[in-house]
């Protein structure tokens, strides 16, 4: 019963099984079943398919983020670096048809009584606009209609954004409790490919009937992660910065 309540938020997998299953593993043992993620489910990593699958297995509700967006269209933008277009172009070879028709049923954005998400910034789910600092941050938690906790993935850095009436500051990315009369938009980091330099998986649990939010940092087996990109003919650079968490 501990984890009832509990809800984990994932982002960010980009094929990579192994840290998946790791953070999977942890959430079991905690009993937490009720599990969102916020998009980039594909790309860069090397076991796409089985990520999707896993995730539509195991996940309550998904959105969509850019790298399905990019498969699902019927050319890849030109603004991704070629790497990334050969990625997603592989990846888009790998997904079986079942697995692509679940990406394309995903929202945008989640609005639900406890909390709004979305891959990107809430305010705009299509654009997929990053959140890597304050005014952009504002921009969200300004709007009338704003949840007291938001969650968003994309940057791949794990980040906590509070707005109390007019001021917003940054958080540090650990585990606070919700102030009664605050706004707050956490980024929930990266499972498959943290840009932190902490290259364990993240994740994040929010409990809002005890008003918390907890980070979680997961160990998993990063060689086993990058030789399956190698092996699988992914880019060497998709599998060097694993071990960094770059």
């Amino acid at each position: 019963m501990k984890g009832k309540q509990k809800i984990a938020f994932l982002s960010d997998i980009h094929g990579n099984l192994q840290a998946l299953e790791a953070v999977l593993k942890v959430l079991d043992r905690m009993e937490i079943r009720r599990i969102v993620c916020l998009g980039d489910i594909v790309g860069y990593g090397a076991e796409p398919e089985a990520c999707v699958r896993l995730i539509q297995k195991r996940c309550l509700q998904a959105v969509q983020g850019n790298h399905e967006a990019a498969i699902l269209s019927s050319h890849i933008p030109s603004h991704y670096r070629t790497e990334v277009r050969e990625s997603l172009s592989q990846h888009r070879g790998l997904l079986t048809e079942h697995s692509l028709r679940y990406l394309a049923s995903l929202p945008l954005c989640l609005k639900h009584p406890f909390f709004t998400a979305a891959h990107g910034s809430p305010r705009r789910p299509r654009s997929f606009e990053y959140v890597t600092e304050k005014e952009s941050a504002r921009r969200y938690l300004a709007e009338p209609e704003v949840m007291p906790v938001s969650f968003c993935g994309h940057t791949h850095r794990a980040a906590v954004w509070m707005m109390e009436g007019d001021w917003v500051e940054p958080l540090p990315p650990s585990d606070f409790r919700i102030r009664p009369h605050a706004r707050y938009l956490v980024d929930v980091g990266s499972v498959g490919q943290p840009r932190d330099r902490d290259p364990r998986a993240c994740a994040v649990i929010y409990d809002p009937a005890g008003r918390t939010v907890e980070f979680l940092r997961v160990e998993y087996d990063i060689a086993q992660a990058a030789r399956t990109i190698l092996d699988r003919g992914g880019q060497p650079s998709f599998a060097e910065r694993l071990h960094e968490g770059i």
